[in-house]
């Protein structure tokens, strides 16, 4: 699929405006959940990292177009994959990702399996270990309330 748009502009102070309206117009596109796949592809093939951070984040882009994001320069941009329902797919190559922009934002991405977190506790970054040990609390004392809420409504164990 190929998109066209053409920006019309007098005078470059103009173009400069009408380069940021672009932006946002592609951003607010690629961050609309009812945008189609084929429509995040072609749109991650902008340069603008508040575009492709729209694209890493909504749901229906798919496999291959993240693929290419996690290849992208920019961390805020890897980072931002996080943020996808199917993180679980990549979370690994995140995990193991140069930056600790990228790592600290798997580490406070809540819903990952405990072993994601276990690994990001020997993480070379002391930010990073301190925000997957919070993260791996957090988990655990869910678990508990979970356990003792099944025990209670079990009749195994009095609610006080």
């Amino acid at each position: 699929m190929r998109i066209r748009i053409e920006v019309l502009a007098e005078d470059l102070s103009e173009a400069d405006h009408t380069d940021a309206e672009l932006d946002e117009i592609l951003r607010l596109v690629a961050g609309n959940p009812k945008t189609s796949h084929e429509i995040l592809n072609a749109v991650s093939k902008q340069t603008s990292p508040s575009v492709l951070q729209e694209v890493a984040q909504n749901p229906h882009t798919d496999l291959g177009t993240l693929d290419d994001l996690l290849h992208d320069p920019r961390p805020q941009v890897r980072a931002a994959l996080t943020s996808h329902p199917n993180v679980i797919n990549f979370v690994w190559k995140l995990v193991a990702d140069t930056s600790p922009v990228v790592r600290y934002r798997v580490a406070k991405t809540q819903g990952l399996p405990e072993h994601v977190y276990e690994a990001l506790l020997h993480d070379c970054d002391f930010n990073v270990r301190k925000r997957a040990e919070l993260s791996l609390n957090t988990l655990r004392q869910a678990e508990n309330v979970l356990v003792w809420l099944s025990d209670v409504f079990s009749g195994r164990r009095k609610a006080s």
